[in-house]
């Protein structure tokens, strides 16, 4: 009897135990609209949101996600109503209110999307002036271009701004080059999708990086447990493995 009680409390305390580590921090993170590297309907969130899901789970904390459009997700998080956002470039501004992972999730490379005929030639950011240049709200291309004194014709949605584009309101759009040659063939005829072209040089080849604002108490060390499990994703060969499903469409 003795040795029956004692074997089911064993087992109680194991179900405790297995419940705790199943069940144990949660962290609720903003973040948008930016296939394939994040979206509320593909795969993982998006690349980039499951490695940082996949980065925390290495360390046994869960996450949640809530997507917003940018501006509102960086806002949000900045003034503390999240802790943390996937994911963003990183610039001296947005360093005074948050930390930025060790590495990047992802690099990626921002370009100029034209129609084709429409052809131009640059070679720093004065050569576009007097063009009609679209962006999306909240990028830090957007940034970039206001520092040189030029203001873009701003969208909500990458996909807002190609439609822009495609029906001659706009002369050039900027965005990221996966970004924008999945939402093209996504969201075009084949016929359509013939007459979007992008410069070769690209604007910008940056990394995205995951956030935790400094507004929030403990999460120096909270990026620091991050920073841990990301190696440890690394290392383990997975984020190569994801990586190479990135780039054969599977977040798509």
């Amino acid at each position: 009897m003795v040795k029956m009680m004692k074997k089911k409390w064993l087992m109680v305390m194991l179900g405790m135990i297995f419940n705790i580590m199943s069940f144990g921090e949660t962290v609720t993170l903003t973040t948008g609209e930016w296939a394939p590297f994040t979206g509320e309907k593909i795969k993982g969130y998006g690349f980039a949101n499951d490695v940082v899901v996949k980065s925390f789970a290495k360390i046994g904390i869960n996450v949640e996600y809530k997507f917003y459009p940018w501006k509102r997700a960086y806002e949000m998080t900045k003034q503390g109503s999240y802790i943390g956002s996937s994911c963003w470039a990183k610039s001296k501004e947005r360093e005074k209110d948050f930390y930025f992972s060790d590495k990047p999730i992802v690099e990626a490379k921002t370009v100029l999307f034209y129609i084709k005929g429409n052809d131009f030639t640059w070679e720093t950011i004065k050569d576009l002036k007097g063009k009609k240049i679209g962006g999306t709200r909240g990028y830090s291309s957007v940034d970039y271009f206001k520092k040189n004194g030029m203001e873009l014709d701003l969208a909500n949605k990458d996909l807002l701004g190609f439609r822009k584009l495609e029906k001659g309101r706009i002369n050039i759009f900027v965005c990221d080059l996966d970004v924008g040659l999945k939402l093209i063939r996504d969201n075009f005829t084949k016929a359509k999708q013939a007459k979007f072209v992008y410069h070769k040089k690209p604007i910008d080849r940056d990394g995205s990086y995951f956030v935790l604002n400094k507004k929030t108490s403990g999460n120096l060390e909270l990026m620091k447990k991050y920073n841990e499990g990301f190696k440890m994703l690394e290392e383990s060969g997975e984020y190569d493995k994801m990586l190479k499903e990135l780039r054969s469409g599977k977040y798509n």
